[in-house]
């Protein structure tokens, strides 16, 4: 079996993308990269980047030096804000 990288650097057999399961306890507290944010909320990168420069929700969570993401908990409350 062959094993391949997928886009989140994991490695999987190869033609298979997992995504990780999380008890739901956990479930709230994801990460989702401003990509997958922006996603969630329906809005571009550049509108969530703009609204959280503006002070209008919350700054994202830095993951290492350049990387932010919020978690789902956080993108719910911002979403029954809108």
């Amino acid at each position: 079996m062959e094993l391949q990288s997928n886009r989140t650097g994991r490695k999987t057999a190869a033609g298979q993308d997992r995504e990780i399961v999380l008890p739901p306890d956990l479930e709230e507290e994801r990460l989702l990269s401003l990509a997958e944010s922006a996603k969630y909320l329906n809005c571009s990168i550049d509108t969530l980047r703009r609204q959280y420069q503006l002070g209008r929700i919350p700054m994202p969570v830095m993951i290492g030096l350049k990387k932010k993401a919020y978690s789902k908990r956080t993108l719910k409350e911002i979403a029954q804000r809108r």
